[in-house]
């Protein structure tokens, strides 16, 4: 049996790339790619103008300045006026103390000069092999329904297709989670 990759964005795109990437360097070893809520580039302006729709003026300020120059300051604000935006009903308002954070380490990887802004997949994933459905919630601010479609474009025609999620944000598993688990389950199990 061949391994199904899983692959989130965890305020950034730590886990996605690797899970996009690993197909494309093996592709006869992937069984099935399972990308959620997930980028092959990140797109900040798509990211600072979904900000705005959603949130409007002082939430897109906020995402701008610490997408494109992420200091401590701007990194609290963003948690503070941006991350509440992540999902389309509240979260435990805890749950960001209980997250482990590198801040540090965050500031030399996040924006558009940095790792985080020069990573692009796209190129390889004509690569991948394996069946590859892209979920994605329609209310996503980190990964804009352009972004998802764009990792879609990307993908062989034959081996991707798109799941949206009407009533999520970035965060399917806390809005539609019975559908979510639903649709890996099925996904999984499928031949």
């Amino acid at each position: 049996m061949r391994p199904i990759v899983l692959g989130m964005i965890v305020l950034g795109m730590s886990w996605a790339v690797p899970s996009l990437a690993y197909p494309t360097r093996h592709p006869d070893h992937a069984g099935k790619l399972l990308p959620v809520s997930t980028a092959a580039k990140v797109d900040f302006p798509a990211i600072v103008a979904r900000f705005g729709q959603i949130g409007g003026p002082d939430v897109a300020r906020a995402a701008e300045t610490d997408w494109t120059a992420p200091t401590a300051e701007r990194r609290a604000e963003y948690v503070r006026v941006c991350v509440p935006f992540y999902r389309r009903s509240p979260a435990d308002p805890d749950r960001m103390r209980r997250m482990p954070r590198r801040d540090d380490t965050a500031f030399h990887f996040n924006g558009p000069g940095n790792e985080q802004g020069r990573m692009d997949v796209r190129p390889m994933l004509g690569r991948v092999r394996c069946p590859v459905p892209v979920m994605a919630g329609a209310h996503d601010p980190l990964v804009p329904s352009a972004v998802s479609e764009a990792l879609v474009a990307a993908l062989p025609s034959r081996r991707a297709h798109f799941e949206g999620f009407a009533e999520s944000g970035h965060d399917l598993f806390g809005n539609e989670l019975e559908r979510a688990f639903s649709d890996l389950r099925e996904f999984i199990a499928a031949a």
